[in-house]
């Protein structure tokens, strides 16, 4: 007979994490703080994780499924960062249905999405990824090495290849981004912006033509 699966209410639908990055200095993920004022500054954004199912027949000694995979992490085309079930509800049971997780592994791999802990070089060698998915230019260049299979996984930090793809997938999508906001930048935004650098052309003119004058002589000196 098949344990009951429940999903508990109140203090535990699924848990959640503030927003993180990668931090080149301490060589870990951190959740940045900005001070008051800074355009990035306020309400946090939350990253909600999918909730996992508790096997037992008494609500008040259950306990979570052990031995399920719930979700992974992908580095998306798009340079994010998102975690992806691989269930398709918080009380399936992959070992008698992995038609999910196998769609979405599918997915991944037609996106050229790159699963944490993992090398893109060995990806690319194996070909779960095609060359053409491949944004960082280090990586395709002749002499590159995979990693070392015992020096990555989900459990250690991300290799460099990895680290260099997702700078270059994300600095392609900062740019995509930049021009669709141009594209659609309204013509008092654009008017504002002309201002912006005329009285900075002027101001610039103003400092230039002061410098070649001589200082004023103080008041009260004769001649």
């Amino acid at each position: 007979m098949a344990a009951a699966l429940w999903i508990k209410i109140g203090a535990e639908q699924g848990e959640s994490r503030r927003a993180r990055v990668w931090d080149e200095k301490t060589q870990t993920y951190i959740t940045p703080k900005y001070e008051k004022g800074h355009a990035k500054a306020g309400r946090p954004m939350i990253e909600r994780l999918p909730a996992l199912g508790h096997d037992g027949t008494d609500i008040h000694n259950m306990r979570k499924m052990r031995g399920v995979k719930r979700y992974t992490t992908y580095l998306r085309h798009d340079g994010h960062e998102v975690s992806i079930p691989l269930t398709n509800a918080a009380a399936h049971v992959p070992a008698e249905d992995t038609s999910y997780a196998r769609d979405r592994q599918l997915k991944a791999r037609h996106f050229g999405w790159i699963e944490q802990g993992k090398c893109p070089l060995i990806m690319l060698a194996s070909g779960d990824l095609l060359p053409e998915q491949i944004e960082a230019a280090e990586l395709m260049a002749r002499g590159a090495a995979p990693c070392h299979p015992a020096d990555i996984g989900a459990d250690k930090p991300p290799c460099e290849h990895y680290l260099a793809e997702r700078r270059a997938r994300q600095a392609k999508n900062d740019s995509r981004t930049a021009e669709r906001e141009a594209a659609h930048e309204s013509e008092q935004a654009k008017h504002t912006k002309a201002l912006e650098v005329m009285t900075s052309k002027v101001a610039d003119a103003v400092v230039v033509a002061m410098a070649g004058k001589p200082e004023p002589a103080p008041k009260g000196t004769s001649k």
